[in-house]
């Protein structure tokens, strides 16, 4: 868990992880169910269009309501975020504000961006949304191509002497500083990153022969 402090606001920081990428979106799926009972809204944020389309197949097959935040009013409950515009739009972050409440609202993200700053700018645009901690959850894939990186199959290896069950969630801090290191390794070898339409295409544009 990380918290990102700028006055007196902030925003913390959770990794949920799981062992593929079925699992993964079960376990997203079951998280917004959970959120829509408790009649609060759900802001997916994307990074990538592949992304996108994974979300929104996941949320038909649920048979859940969406739309983009373009498109949004109030009484939307699952809306979804181009993470990676936030940062040049001023017309999304109003928006996000404006549809947005601390208090009723989760902010949920289902990869990482490959590189640390990049990332790190989006969550401090999110600090600026009002004046309170704001939440955020970040979900990943062992067979994600941000953890293949620095080599997932360690982690596994570990997760099953620690004794974790193949549907498990596991929240460890020892892999979200992994999570961290990792981009932070990428940032130094990517200065100028190339635009991509998935996380796996981005790697192969921008590191073709790995970290």
């Amino acid at each position: 868990m990380f918290s990102f402090f700028k006055k007196k606001k902030s925003i913390i920081s959770t990794d949920k992880i799981w062992r593929s990428a079925e699992k993964k979106a079960r376990g997203l799926g079951v998280d917004i169910d959970a959120i829509i009972a408790a009649d609060q809204t759900v802001f997916l944020f994307y990074y990538f269009e592949d992304s996108k389309k994974w979300i929104e197949a996941l949320l038909k097959a649920k048979k859940i309501d969406f739309e983009d935040l373009d498109r949004a009013n109030r009484g939307t409950k699952v809306i979804l975020v181009p993470a990676a515009e936030i940062n040049s739009s001023g017309r999304l972050v109003d928006a996000l504000k404006n549809f947005s409440d601390p208090n009723s609202s989760q902010f949920l993200f289902p990869n990482h961006y490959p590189t640390h700053d990049f990332e790190t700018e989006i969550l401090e645009k999110l600090i600026d949304l009002h004046d309170s901690v704001i939440g955020c959850c970040f979900y990943i894939a062992m067979d994600d191509p941000l953890m293949r990186v620095f080599g997932s199959e360690r982690i596994v290896t570990i997760m099953d002497r620690m004794g974790y069950k193949e549907n498990e969630v596991i929240q460890h801090s020892m892999i979200t500083k992994s999570i961290s290191n990792a981009q932070k390794k990428i940032d130094k070898n990517v200065p100028n990153a190339l635009r991509a339409n998935s996380q796996e295409e981005w790697f192969k544009v921008n590191l073709p022969d790995g970290t």
